[in-house]
């Protein structure tokens, strides 16, 4: 594995499918682990967890981002296939999931003439 150090982003739909599309790098780019578990009590009260998967969740935040990019995004995530893959560098390698999306809020900035602009975007993607 060679290290990389720009971060990128790229999403293939659906996830076997052939071609890897290039998304505009967010402003951060957030990742979440956690465990799913299922957990009980034995008879003596004692709780009892097993570790069912080890899941992330990866939270993308573009402070403006303009209509062109945003609707690329949209393109890819906001359609009737419900996973996809998404591949980002971490720690300088290349790392690979899964995934589904979650909410994907937008907040109008200002239009005008051209191109229209969001603010505040934050969406998330969950490990599937």
């Amino acid at each position: 594995m060679s290290y990389v150090e720009k971060q990128r982003i790229r999403i293939k739909v659906p996830p076997d499918g052939e071609d890897w599309i290039e998304i505009k790098t967010p402003h951060e780019f957030d990742i979440e682990r956690y465990n799913l578990t299922k957990a009980g009590r034995a008879a003596s009260g004692n709780m009892k967890m097993d570790l069912v998967a080890k899941k992330r969740r990866f939270v993308f935040k573009y402070h403006v981002i303009n209509s062109i990019e945003m609707q690329h995004i949209l393109d890819l995530l906001d359609t009737n296939e419900m996973f996809f893959a998404i591949e980002y560098v971490e720690h300088g390698v290349y790392k690979y999931a899964t995934c589904y999306v979650g909410a994907l809020p937008t907040k109008l900035a200002r239009t005008g003439k051209g191109v229209w602009r969001w603010r505040d975007v934050t969406f998330n993607v969950i490990e599937r």
